[in-house]
C-alpha cells in the first residue's frame, strides 16, 4: 500500500495527494443515502459514512454524516488535480480500450514477436497474420507486454479511423466538449451535427476538430434537415466515449470527470462547447461575449463550475421557446443560456464558486459606507473597492472576499479565495435503498 495514493484535502482546502494507508472491506447493512448537489452531482453512501464538508458558519471544512447535514453546509468538489507528471497533458486513449487492435509502427524489431511463440498465443495462423499484417488485438499486446513506443494507433475494423495511442489531452477535451454540445452516439458511428447554410458552414472547424484525434478520418457527411450535415465517426472513438460515461441525449449530457483535472482539459472542452453551441457578439465598449445554449440544467451547473475553475465568470439565464433536439426528436424545452467574456479565461479569478453564507454577510453588514461623489451624482461606496451592494448575490468575488477579511473581521479570508474545492448548495438528501450494500 506504501506506493498507492489518493485524492485526498486539507483543513485549508487544498487538494493534495495523500498515501492510503489501509483498505478495509466489510458488510453493512446501513441504510444508502443520496446527497445531491444543485449543480446535479450527487453520492450515494451509507448512513454512517462521513463526507467533508464546508459549514460557512465555522468557516471551516468539516465531518458529516448524511442525516447530519444542515443548512449552511456545502459539499466540496475538486476544481483541480495536482500534477502527476508530463502524462497529465495528454490522455491515454490505449487504457481506456478493451476491444480492437494495435497497429504497429515500422520500427518494431523481430525480437518484439518471440513472446506470441514463447506463451503459444493464438494458432499458427494467427501469428503469422499478427506479423504480415502489422497489427495485433488489444488483449494479445497486453498479453505480451508490446512496449508501447512500437504501437502507432488502435483501431477497430477500419484503420481510416485509428486513434494515436495516446492524444494531447486540449485536443481530445475539444473533441469531448464538441460531442456534448453536438453530438450523439449510435452502435456504429459517433455523430456531430454541423450547421451549413449559404451564410455559415460549421462542417470545416467540426472536421478539424475531430482529425485532432482521429488523424485519418474522413468522416461521412449526411444531409439532416435543413441547414444541418451529419458527420459520422466510426471505429475506436465509440468505445472511448463509453467508457468515460458520457451520457447520450442532448438533456442528459454531463461533464467527464477527467476536465475538471487540468487547466489543458477545462480549456480545451470549452473551446469545443462553444464551437457547438455558442455564438459571439461584440457589445459596447469592445467587449466579447460568448453564450451558450443548453436544454440540460445539469450541464448548466457543471459548465458553471469549470469556467469558475478557469477563473472565467459564466452565468446561468433562462429563455423558454421551441428547440428542435438533435436526436431525432423535436421537443419543447426551456433553454439555459451561459453567458461568458472569453477574454476573462484564466485570469485572477473572480471566484464564484465561494458561498456569500450568513457569517459573511453579517461581516458585510458590520463594513461603514462611505459617501462617494462624481459626476453621475452620489452614490454609495462601501470600503475602497466595492461599488455595489451584495445584499442579492449567492456567490461572491475574489475582490469581495479580500474586502470582507480585510474590512469586516474575516481573518481566514485568503484561505476561501485559495482553495482548490468548489463549494456546492446542497440540493437534496433522500434514502436511496434498503439493499444490502459491501462498503
Amino acid at each position: 500500500m506504501s506506493e498507492v495514493e489518493t485524492i485526498g484535502v486539507t483543513k485549508q482546502g487544498k487538494v493534495v495527494w495523500t498515501p492510503v494507508t489501509a483498505a478495509m472491506r466489510h458488510r453493512n447493512t446501513a441504510d444508502l443515502y443520496t446527497v445531491q448537489a444543485d449543480n446535479g452531482q450527487k453520492v450515494t453512501v451509507t448512513e454512517d459514512h462521513s463526507l467533508l464538508v464546508y459549514d460557512s458558519k465555522e468557516r471551516a471544512i468539516v465531518e458529516r454524516t448524511p442525516t447530519e447535514l444542515e443548512e449552511g453546509e456545502y459539499l466540496l468538489q475538486p476544481t483541480t488535480v495536482p500534477e502527476i507528471n508530463d502524462e497529465q497533458s495528454r490522455i491515454d486513449v490505449l487504457s481506456l480500450l478493451d476491444e480492437g487492435y494495435i497497429l504497429l509502427n515500422d520500427e518494431i524489431p523481430e525480437s518484439a514477436f518471440e513472446p506470441l511463440y514463447d506463451q503459444q498465443t493464438g494458432t499458427i495462423n494467427n501469428r503469422y497474420n499478427w506479423r504480415s499484417g502489422g497489427s495485433l488485438p488489444i488483449s494479445v499486446a497486453r498479453e505480451i507486454e508490446l512496449d508501447r513506443s512500437y504501437i502507432d494507433g488502435v483501431y477497430k475494423q477500419d484503420k481510416q479511423y485509428q486513434i494515436p495511442p495516446s492524444v494531447d489531452m486540449v485536443d481530445f477535451a475539444r473533441l469531448v466538449g464538441l460531442f456534448v454540445a453536438d453530438g450523439a452516439m449510435s452502435e456504429r458511428c459517433v455523430e456531430f451535427y454541423a450547421t451549413d447554410s449559404a451564410e455559415r458552414s460549421e462542417i470545416e472547424a467540426f472536421e478539424s476538430a475531430i482529425r485532432a484525434v482521429v488523424p485519418d478520418a474522413e468522416p461521412n457527411r449526411m444531409q439532416s434537415g435543413q441547414n444541418c450535415t451529419t458527420l459520422c465517426v466510426g471505429g475506436p472513438l465509440i468505445d472511448v466515449l463509453k467508457q468515460l460515461a458520457i451520457d447520450d441525449g442532448v438533456r442528459q449530457k454531463s461533464i467527464p470527470p477527467f476536465i475538471f483535472s487540468t487547466e489543458s482539459a477545462r480549456e480545451g472542452f470549452i473551446q469545443g462547447i462553444e464551437l457547438g453551441d455558442g455564438y459571439h457578439q461584440q457589445r459596447s465598449q469592445d467587449r466579447e461575449c460568448a453564450t451558450i445554449s443548453t436544454s440540460s440544467e445539469e450541464f448548466t451547473q457543471g459548465l458553471n463550475l469549470v469556467l469558475a475553475a478557469g477563473g472565467c465568470v459564466g452565468g446561468n439565464y433562462r429563455r423558454a421557446g421551441d428547440i428542435t433536439a438533435q436526436d431525432r426528436k423535436p421537443d419543447i424545452v426551456e433553454d439555459s443560456l451561459v453567458q461568458l467574456n472569453p477574454k476573462n479565461r484564466f485570469k485572477t479569478p473572480r471566484n464564484a464558486i465561494i458561498p456569500f453564507s450568513g457569517q459573511l454577510r453579517k461581516a458585510y453588514g458590520s463594513i461603514g459606507r462611505t459617501p462617494n461623489h462624481d459626476h453621475e451624482g452620489q452614490r454609495t461606496r462601501v470600503g475602497p473597492n466595492l461599488k455595489k451592494g451584495l445584499t442579492g448575490c449567492q456567490r461572491i468575488t475574489a475582490d469581495e472576499i479580500e474586502l470582507l477579511g480585510e474590512h469586516g473581521g474575516i481573518p481566514d479570508g485568503r484561505c476561501l479565495l485559495e482553495a482548490d474545492v468548489a463549494m456546492l448548495s446542497i440540493d437534496s438528501v433522500t434514502p436511496s435503498s434498503d439493499t444490502e450494500y459491501v462498503y
